[in-house]
């Protein structure tokens, strides 16, 4: 599925990043390492999540202050 998404894309955007063949081995490596560390690759995802979901509610807290004070004036 990888090599098929990087075939379909543009000669310009292969051409940047580099050879498909490395490109290819980057994420098999990977998606190897994520498999030998299974625990590891789930601690750092939970850690994401709880971090994107932190910013997520952040920016929704700011966005409703900045529409109080819009109303206020």
């Amino acid at each position: 599925m990888l090599s098929n998404a990087l075939k379909s894309s543009s000669p310009r955007i292969i051409q940047y990043l580099g050879y498909e063949h490395e490109i290819t081995f980057f994420f098999r490596f990977r998606i190897n390492y994520a498999i030998d560390n299974e625990e590891e690759v789930g601690n750092v995802y939970r850690e994401e999540r709880v971090r994107y979901e932190k910013a997520v509610l952040l920016n929704q807290v700011v966005a409703a202050i900045k529409k109080r004070k819009k109303r206020r004036v």
